[in-house]
């Protein structure tokens, strides 16, 4: 079975349209340049390779490099939408118990 990283690999050198907006045109080599520097955010926030990163976002391109440097560096977004409720986000964020017994959203 062929995974979705092995699907976007080869066109990391690309210079074809990857991500067209109005606002402009990302060619696979500005996509995997800018989901490299997705990554190196993950790095600065000390995000633990092997675990989920928590992160509200958006459709925008900037999301979806991030989404891929994510990915490629075993550390995969759990989006929490806009919409989503309370209750929704307070089962989709872990929560991690102090020794006094408050929450502690990690």
């Amino acid at each position: 079975m062929v995974t979705w990283l092995e699907l976007v690999a080869p066109r990391a050198e690309s210079d074809d349209p990857a991500v067209v907006t109005e606002q402009g045109t990302w060619t696979g080599r500005d996509l995997m340049a800018r989901a490299a520097g997705g990554a190196d955010f993950l790095d600065s926030i000390g995000a633990t390779v092997g675990h989920p990163v928590v992160a509200l976002l958006t459709s925008t391109p900037s999301a979806f490099a991030l989404t891929i440097g994510a990915a490629a560096t075993d550390r995969p977004l759990a989006p929490l939408g806009p919409k989503l409720t309370l209750a929704d986000a307070r089962r989709t964020v872990p929560v991690r118990r102090r020794a006094s017994g408050r929450g502690d959203r990690g």
